[in-house]
This record gives C-alpha cells, sequence and structure tokens, in this order.
C-alpha cells in the first residue's frame, strides 16, 4: 500500500509540507489527478490525490471547510494546493475540519509544474502496486503448492506465520477443533475453552481475528496473537491471510467432503446391523474395523428420537430449513455421542433422519445399570438444555451376539413407541422396564380392548359428563400413587375426607371393591389401556 507518508519521504516531494490533517498520513494514494472545478468529487473514484492552484476557490474561499468534508466522503487521500498565486492561505475553519477528519492539507511550492508531481508520483505507485502484484503471486503459488501437496494445517499455519508477526491459531467452527504451530502453542492453550459454536464470535473480543466464510458458509476464523491495535493486518500481511484463509478453507471442505462419505457407509452398516442385514460375524467384524468400532461382546440399541421435530418443519420446507434440520441434528448427535462416549465407552451409531441410532457395548450396557439410566437422563437434559429440544430415548434389551442386535433396535423402537402413548415427550424409556405395557401394546386397538375399557373406564367418563366429576382424574391418581388415598390426595390439592369420598364413589360406580387384588389389577390396565389410546401421540398415529 502506497500511503501519503511514502508520498512525502519521496526526495522529489521533500518541500511539500502538511499544514493540516496530520493524522491521516496512512491513508493509501492510488492516483492523482487535478482539481478544475469546485464539485470534482462528484467524478471521483477514492484514493485520490487532489491537486490544486485554487484558482477555483479564489472568490469564495471560505467554501473550503465543505469541500474538505465532501472530498473526505468521496474517499479522496489527500488535498495539494498552490498557494500565494490564488489564495495566500486556507481559512482556519478548513484547517480545523482537516484536522478533525485527519485529512491531510499539502502545501505545495508554487515553482512546481504539474507534471513534477504527476509523473514521479505515477510511476511510484505503479511501482507499488507492481510490487503488490509480484508479491500475491508468489504468495499463491507458495500457498497453490501446499494444497496440491495435501498439507496438513499446522504445515499452512507454518507457512502464514513467516509472513506474519506473531502466531496463528486456526479455529474449525465444523469438526469444533484447535490447530496451532509449536510457535502457536501459549495461544492455543490459552483459547482452548473457546465456545466453537455461535457464541464464538463474542468470546473472541480483544483478539484480531479473520474469518473463513464463502457464500455466506462459516468455516472458522484465523486467531492472532497481538492486541487488536497491534493487528498484523497491514496490506502484505493481509494478502498473506488471505491467501492462508482460502487455502485452508479447502482444506476444511476436503475434510466435511470426506466425512460426509464416511458417515453415508457408516450410517449404510448401522442399518445393515439394526435391520439384520448381515448374517455374518466375520462381515461386521471386518466393517467395524473401518471405524475403530468392536462388536466382539455384543451390544445393546439406543435410540435418541428427537420430539415432534418433523412437524416443527411441516410447512415450507425448503434448502434454509433443510439446513437448519440438520445442524440441529448434529448437535443432537454430538451432545449424545460425548456423553454416551465418555470413561472409554464405544458409542457406534448412525443418523436415520430425526433420530440417532447408538449401538453400546461392554459390560455396564449388558447389567443396564443405574449408571446406564444416569447417563440417558444426562443425554435428555443436556439436549434440552441445550438446545431447547426434547427427546424420548428407547433402550432396548442387551445382545451377546452382535448378529441378534436387530433384535434390540426393535425393542427399542417399542420402547419410543410406547413411551409416547404414555408421556408425549421427553423420557427414558427402556424395553425391559415396560411391564404390562409390552401386552397392551399389541392389543390396545382390538375389539376386546374396546369392551374392556366400555366395562371401567366409560362408566366414569359418562358420570363425569353428567355431574361435573373427576372421578376419572382421581382413579389415574389413585393408581400412580400406588392406591394410597393419602398421597392421592397431596398429589390432587384436596381434602383427605374428599379422596375417601371420590374412592367410595368410584366403587359405587364401577361396582367393584379394590380391595380385591384382581379387580384393581383389571382396573389398572383397562387405565393403561386408557391412557395409550387417548395420548396425543397416539391421535396423531391414527390420523
Amino acid at each position: 500500500m502506497f500511503t501519503v507518508r511514502d508520498m512525502l519521504e519521496m526526495p522529489v516531494f521533500h518541500d511539500f509540507q502538511i499544514i493540516a490533517g496530520k493524522a491521516g498520513e496512512n491513508r493509501e494514494v492510488t492516483t492523482v489527478s487535478v482539481m478544475d472545478a469546485p464539485d470534482i468529487y462528484e467524478w471521483m473514484k477514492g484514493g485520490e490525490f487532489l491537486i490544486t492552484s485554487a484558482y477555483v476557490m479564489r472568490e469564495h474561499p471560505e467554501e473550503a471547510e465543505d469541500l474538505i468534508a465532501r472530498l473526505v466522503e468521496h474517499g479522496a487521500s489527500a488535498f495539494g494546493i498552490k498557494f500565494t498565486r490564488f489564495i495566500d492561505h486556507l481559512p482556519q475553519k478548513a484547517l480545523e475540519k482537516a484536522d478533525e477528519l485527519g485529512f491531510p492539507i499539502i502545501s505545495i511550492p508554487v515553482e512546481f509544474a504539474w507534471t513534477d508531481v504527476i509523473n514521479p508520483l505515477l510511476r511510484e505507485i505503479v511501482n507499488a502496486q507492481a510490487q503488490v502484484l509480484q508479491y500475491t503471486e508468489d504468495l499463491h503459488r507458495v500457498f497453490t503448492e501446499s494444497v496440491l501437496e495435501d498439507r496438513s494445517v499446522p504445515d499452512i499455519l507454518e507457512m502464514l506465520e513467516s509472513f506474519i508477526p506473531g502466531p496463528a491459531v486456526l479455529a474449525d467452527i465444523r469438526f469444533r477443533r484447535l490447530y496451532s504451530t509449536k510457535k502457536g502453542e501459549k495461544l492455543r492453550e490459552a483459547l482452548k475453552d473457546l465456545p466453537l459454536g455461535e457464541e464464538l464470535e463474542e468470546a473472541l473480543e480483544g483478539y484480531p481475528v479473520y474469518w473463513l466464510q464463502t457464500s455466506g458458509e462459516r468455516y472458522g476464523c484465523l486467531i492472532f496473537g497481538q492486541a487488536k491495535e497491534e493487528s498484523p493486518l497491514t496490506e502484505y500481511r493481509k494478502i498473506a491471510v488471505e491467501q492462508a484463509a482460502v487455502v485452508l478453507i479447502l482444506k476444511i471442505q476436503r475434510q466435511l467432503s470426506n466425512a460426509q462419505i464416511e458417515a453415508k457407509y457408516r450410517e449404510e452398516f448401522v442399518q445393515d446391523l439394526i435391520y439384520g442385514n448381515i448374517k455374518s460375524r466375520e462381515e461386521i467384524q471386518n466393517r467395524a474395523k473401518l471405524y475403530q468400532w468392536d462388536f466382539s461382546e455384543g451390544g445393546v440399541t439406543v435410540i435418541v428420537d428427537v420430539d415432534d421435530f418433523k412437524q416443527r418443519y411441516a410447512e415450507g420446507l425448503d434448502r434454509q430449513k433443510n439446513e437448519k434440520m440438520e445442524r440441529e441434528m448434529s448437535r443432537v448427535l454430538r451432545i449424545s455421542r460425548n456423553i454416551l462416549g465418555a470413561e472409554g465407552n464405544q458409542a457406534s451409531y448412525g443418523k436415520l433422519n430425526d433420530r440417532i441410532v447408538f449401538l453400546l457395548s461392554g459390560s455396564r450396557w449388558r447389567a443396564q445399570d443405574a449408571r446406564c439410566r444416569g447417563l440417558l437422563e444426562t443425554v435428555r437434559r443436556e439436549i434440552q438444555k441445550s438446545l431447547e429440544l426434547t427427546v424420548t430415548i428407547g433402550v432396548g434389551r442387551y445382545r451377546e451376539d452382535i448378529l441378534e442386535i436387530s433384535e434390540s433396535f426393535q425393542e427399542a423402537q417399542t420402547a419410543v413407541a410406547i413411551s409416547r402413548t404414555i408421556h408425549p415427550r421427553d423420557q427414558v424409556s427402556c424395553y425391559e422396564e415396560l411391564g404390562v405395557y409390552k401386552l397392551l401394546g399389541l392389543v390396545k386397538e382390538s375389539r376386546e380392548a374396546e369392551e374392556f375399557l366400555s366395562f371401567y373406564v366409560e362408566k366414569l367418563k359418562d358420570y363425569d359428563r353428567e355431574n361435573h366429576g373427576e372421578l376419572l382424574a382421581t382413579a389415574e391418581a389413585l393408581i400412580d400413587c400406588d392406591w394410597n388415598l393419602k398421597r392421592a390426595s397431596e398429589r390432587l390439592f384436596i381434602h383427605y375426607n374428599s379422596m375417601k369420598y371420590r374412592y367410595r364413589k368410584i366403587c359405587e360406580v364401577l361396582g367393584e371393591d379394590f380391595r380385591d387384588g384382581d379387580s384393581r389389577l383389571n382396573f389398572q390396565i383397562a387405565v393403561s389401556l386408557y391412557r395409550m389410546n387417548s395420548s396425543p401421540a397416539s391421535r396423531v398415529d391414527k390420523k
């Protein structure tokens, strides 16, 4: 970049003097032009060193203050004036305006012909531009070779650091990684807790940053090890950073492409497993090795299914919404994988539209003890906290033989489906804990189930409609509280005596004595069927 300061340091211009606006010495000069009209700014392109004999200003020098503001607005670099021939000086207000705007006003000795200014200045500008072009070409060649040689990210950063002062760190927001050279290790350590997501820009306040983006997509940023006031992005250094950024974007795009291909084959492998399309253990183990997975101990299937996911995007689905869905599912996957894969656990996985299927193996998952449920509850809570989404998590039973994992998958699907008929969303449901619901799921829409419901539940519903009562809700609370009248009254926020009255009324309407175990069991099954058939999820399914 050729600046006003560079111009004044040329030996031929040693008699030029700045009389105002000295703070603008770093303004770039790209050309020189002679002022031949008072409104010359209307034809300016920016970067001009404007020179004048002040002839057009001779009658109204007081207008110089407004002229200076217009020149700055249109991108002029500096204003050179020959004094004594038409005007002796500029008004004080004009000089103050130049100081205020940091716009150099330069006194040109009267003996200078315009060619004495224009010719050497244009020659110097052209030479400076030629140097920049040569520098850009050299950098382009160096960084292009790094692409062809498939150099690593630290290698590319090392090349960049040879052109800039201080270290540079790459924050890759697509793969959530920080890269540095040995020179940048201290800076990377200082940045290790950066949130490599949407909050990154705010977290980088105080650091000079260059964002890696193209076609509106961000891939990450280069973070430099100097304070902002010492930013390394001067003209030549900026060119180096831009060239490095192009190469790093290409590098990340290639990694994304490879990751997408790997994900496609990984998900095909997971689908082959859970749908029972592989009949050979040897094939399973050979394909598993590609992803560093080991199924020699069998495994258990866990489904993480986002609640109401498709419904949220059902109207007007377009590319933008589709990309948003992909981003949200990727974040759900990342949170789930980080938690389930903690402490050395193997968390093999595949995405199936709005659900993620995990194949988990090891002694912990074989036992499916309280720690397993604790991890799954952590997944559920963290997704809700971080993404404001709820998920239903279904867990099948452990299979010692990986060839039987499709059965575990079917069980996990059943757990999700039944959980949604009882609790519409935000639950962890284990197939082994479903109890009688596993059987009820098979018969809930049969004629026999309807007759069973009619005998018990419909009688209470009819009574409630005719008497504005709440016997059915009271019965559900009783069952949930294991037939404990005191706990049920507290749950319903009613007096204990009211609870006893309602209990007697339920027995009277149904003609049952619930001190009898069989009567209680029948009624509990009827209420469970009612819940399954009347849940929001069940109603959506029927539609």
